[in-house]
């Protein structure tokens, strides 16, 4: 990015600080940082702990009220700047800043019973920025995370090496790789590939411990994630995950903007009557949305029971076309992370068959939008 060279962390720093602030418009700020319109989008993400005075500012004067260019806050979770987003803005979505110019264009897409256009607000540091305690255990599962995919180069290193000299390794999960594969290493090999072996086991033990620590968790402090467990495919790495990333569920008007908060849904970039269907946004926490995907192949995979889920996402996936399968993944993934809030709030009993139940003459349906 071309930030000045002096101290570049600061400088960005500062750009948050003078874009809150309200005090100049974009285009001064470019001008005064020496950035380009597009690249100062990214000067938005900004997260907790972060500079603790930015959570203190106080509530400034809309631009729209100075006939100024409006610094949308955007969709909650994206940390941008402009007003482009990935899904179409109105005054019902979560976090919402003023409406793209798309929507600006077409009055009747307002949400109905609005008084007026939606304005840019400062939202309340709870909604955009995770608790402390919340971001530390948060740390643990990326951490377990970093573990498991060094493991899995270390592996994957061990068992190119051996094919490289003609000779193959049996296949075995990676926490037995250590005990029934390595003492098959051909002897002209085991002195450059044990000390890799040893660093294998070692990360073995680690993760367990990781796991062991995260079991505690869910006991001690988040007895919530045992609950949302109840669905088959989400264990606790993804259950602590999913609590951990919304921390405060009543941060979302309905249930079905936690799909957007994941980066889940389509991008939008419409422009008069052309509407391109694009990939998801993919906003939000990465770690969050793989486990979501991971949990969605389970459930759609051939050890996925008989639910409501399976049956939308098959539903989708017999459609046919090039990407049918992975539009049925994805859109599991998404009803996964609404229904998970859902029995958060409403402290509920899962029900597998509750969609079946209300329609049961419709069969091969999907679940409505």
């Amino acid at each position: 990015m071309p930030w000045k060279e002096s101290v570049p962390m600061e400088e960005r720093l500062q750009f948050v600080r003078d874009a809150v602030s309200d005090r100049f418009t974009m285009s001064e700020l470019c001008a005064r940082f020496g950035v380009s319109r597009r690249i100062s989008r990214g000067g938005g993400r900004h997260h907790s702990p972060g500079d603790a005075a930015l959570l203190r500012r106080p509530p400034a004067l809309s631009r729209s009220a100075r006939g100024e260019h409006p610094l949308a806050v955007g969709v909650a979770g994206t940390g941008r700047l402009g007003s482009r987003g990935h899904r179409r803005q109105s005054c019902g979505d979560v976090q919402a800043g003023a409406p793209s110019p798309a929507a600006q264009r077409r009055p009747r897409r307002r949400v109905a019973g609005a008084a007026g256009p939606c304005r840019p607000e400062t939202p309340p540091p709870g909604h955009t920025h995770r608790r402390p305690t919340a971001q530390q255990h948060l740390e643990i599962l990326k951490a377990r995370d970093q573990l498991v995919r060094t493991r899995t180069q270390l592996i994957n290193h061990v068992r190119s090496v051996v094919k490289v000299s003609g000779a193959r390794l049996r296949a075995t999960s990676a926490a037995a790789f250590v005990a029934r594969a390595a003492p098959e290493i051909p002897p002209e090999l085991r002195g450059a590939l044990e000390p890799v072996a040893q660093i294998i086991a070692d990360r073995n033990r680690q993760i367990r411990e990781a796991d062991q620590q995260i079991s505690r968790l869910i006991h001690d402090v988040y007895p919530v994630a045992e609950r949302l467990q109840q669905i088959s495919g989400v264990g606790p790495l993804t259950a602590l995950a999913f609590v951990l990333l919304v921390d405060e569920p009543a941060r979302f008007d309905t249930s079905r903007d936690v799909g957007a908060y994941f980066g889940l849904v389509p991008r939008l970039d419409e422009s008069s009557d052309s509407q391109p269907q694009l990939r998801i946004s993919k906003c939000g926490d990465a770690l969050g949305r793989r486990l979501l995907v991971t949990a969605a192949h389970y459930i759609l995979g051939p050890f996925g029971p008989d639910c409501d889920l399976r049956r939308h996402g098959l539903a989708i996936a017999e459609r046919g076309g090039k990407n049918a399968k992975k539009r049925g993944v994805v859109a599991v993934a998404r009803k996964l992370a609404v229904l998970l809030h859902r029995l958060w709030v409403s402290d509920r009993p899962y029900d597998p068959d509750f969609i079946q139940k209300l329609r049961p003459r419709t069969t091969g349906a999907p679940m409505p939008h």
